[in-house]
């Protein structure tokens, strides 16, 4: 996950440091590449879809590791990486309902939406001739479906898990709350 996050940032600093028009010769490209609003508009177009839903996954993504990963698996920490299950989770969603809630939920949307975007990507590198965005709506229809069902089933056990009762006993919510509670969010 770090080296994908890191050549992805690395990329785009290049690519903002020598813009890829910037790189045309005048033998490789018409005279309408290289002049005019052409060439700038192209070094100056919106990040697509897959690079801004990359932006905010990175201190999601940051979040939730240090949450369920870094900070349980420190020395000083009151809980051990080991004792992290579901009951953990369940604690997350109840006593944080709205905020773990959005954390979850936004965590789940932008890394399905970036997955789908880099299977795009990867598919219409490798197989030009058939590039996925020329086949119509109808595959695109599946495409949606394939992501409400992973979505969806994912929400649905977070909220079957947020609606059971807590199975630990009340010295471990001390530990779980505390290891929240380090994570500068959870201590509003």
């Amino acid at each position: 996950m770090a080296l994908h996050s890191f050549s992805g940032i690395a990329k785009r600093l290049v690519d903002i440091a020598f813009p890829p028009t910037a790189a045309i010769s005048a033998n490789q490209a018409s005279d309408s590449e290289i002049k005019g609003k052409g060439a700038e508009q192209k070094s100056r177009r919106w990040p697509s879809l897959l690079a801004s839903t990359a932006y905010p996954l990175i201190p999601l993504f940051t979040l939730h590791f240090m949450t369920h990963r870094g900070i349980p698996s420190s020395p000083s920490s009151p809980l051990h990486s080991s004792e992290l299950d579901f009951e953990f989770v369940k604690f997350h969603l109840q006593t944080y309902p709205k905020l773990s809630w959005f954390l979850y939920g936004s965590l789940l949307a932008l890394t399905l939406i970036h997955g789908v975007e880099g299977v795009v990507v990867v598919w219409n590198r490798y197989y030009p001739g058939l590039r996925l965005r020329q086949l119509g709506k109808a595959k695109w229809a599946r495409i949606a479906a394939v992501l409400t069902g992973i979505g969806g089933t994912v929400i649905s056990g977070l909220w079957f898990i947020s609606r059971e009762v807590p199975m630990v006993f009340p010295d471990m919510l001390k530990r779980f709350d505390r290891v929240l509670r380090i994570v500068p969010f959870y201590r509003v």
